[in-house]
């Protein structure tokens, strides 16, 4: 039941805000709140559900873009931090990313979704209000205008979500074999139908996703380069959700020496040798029509000479 400390820690911000922003204070609550991917090394559109009369939100975002409500919680806080450093996951991130390896310096990403409303994550195009189809996902790296941003997404889940439909993280499995080998360097832009950028068509379809389903309490951890988007919240409850961006303490020299060009799991030392396959789309992962098998240095080169 440790979750419900975290839980009323948080709507005891919220409060505070509705206080503020009730008293005049001018409380700003726009924007991406915790799984928009532009926080704290941190990713949600609306896109099969939008609603026509909003426009068309890119899922890829604007890069490096924070909002104020982003900010309301206190990332850094021991009451949401605790959350990605208790003795269970603890345990699992060092078995992933390696004994000792666990860059601790890690803040916290609170994203909650609101029902009956086009809320901040919807808004800012993280996640779909009423329906996900496969061009509505992102990864963090496309949103933080980078390339392999941190090494391990942790989730943990705060309110429920056993059921469809209830704002729950849709991921399409596998994906971050995809979004590796043709997300360009170093800015992690992913080829469109006639470019790069979200103006030059959708991102390319990886079919239907997978929605979490989670109990108050329950935790996962997913590669940074997983395609993602936030789901579908179509009951009367609010969704609550806190993120971790988990990097590998050696993550800023991998990046100096740009091994996160062409290595997806040099920074996962605990599993690395049992994965060993660095990019393309292995059986059963989402691949769209035509990109099976192409060739990683050839999509490298391509990228290149975009960029000139």
């Amino acid at each position: 039941e440790r979750h419900s400390f975290h839980k009323a820690y948080i709507n005891g911000r919220l409060g505070t805000l509705a206080a503020a922003g009730a008293s005049g204070g001018g409380v700003a609550t726009g924007g991406g709140s915790g799984e928009d991917g532009a926080g704290d090394d941190g990713g949600e559109e609306e896109a099969g559900g939008r609603e026509e009369e909003q426009g068309a939100v890119d899922p890829a975002g604007r890069a490096h873009e924070r909002h104020s409500f982003h900010k309301a919680w206190g990332s850094s806080s021991w009451q949401l931090v605790a959350l990605g450093r208790c003795a269970p996951v603890a345990r699992v991130l060092e078995q992933l990313v390696g004994p000792g390896a666990v860059d601790l310096h890690f803040g916290a990403q609170v994203a909650l979704r609101f029902p009956g409303i086009r809320d901040d994550l919807v808004a800012a195009g993280a996640a779909v209000r009423s329906r996900v189809t496969g061009r509505d996902w992102h990864t963090d790296g496309l949103r933080q205008g980078r390339k392999h941003p941190f090494t391990l997404l942790l989730g943990v889940c705060l309110s429920e979500q056993s059921e469809p439909d209830q704002g729950n993280l849709c991921i399409w499995p596998g994906s971050h074999h995809f979004s590796h080998r043709h997300s360009r360097w170093p800015d992690g832009k992913i080829r469109r139908a006639d470019g790069w950028d979200s103006g030059e068509g959708a991102l390319p379809d990886l079919g239907e996703p997978v929605q979490l389903l989670l109990r108050p309490g329950d935790a996962f951890v997913a590669h940074s380069e997983i395609a993602h988007c936030g789901g579908p919240l179509l009951g009367p409850e609010i969704r609550y959700m806190a993120y971790f961006r988990i990097k590998h303490r050696a993550w800023r020299e991998m990046l100096e020496q740009e091994r996160f060009r062409t290595e997806l799991f040099c920074d996962l030392e605990g599993v690395a040798h049992m994965l060993g396959h660095d990019g393309g789309c292995p059986p059963g992962a989402p691949c769209p029509e035509g990109v099976r098998g192409r060739d990683a240095s050839g999509g490298a080169e391509a990228a290149s000479a975009e960029r000139r």
